[in-house]
């Protein structure tokens, strides 16, 4: 396992609490 799947974990569970927030991240990266 790498950190990246560690973030891709937070970025999902983040999208579960809310959906603005994962669209943010996405256009951060």
């Amino acid at each position: 396992m790498t950190a990246t799947t560690q973030r891709f974990i937070n970025v999902e569970k983040a999208a579960n609490d809310s959906s603005r927030v994962n669209i943010i991240l996405i256009s951060v990266f």
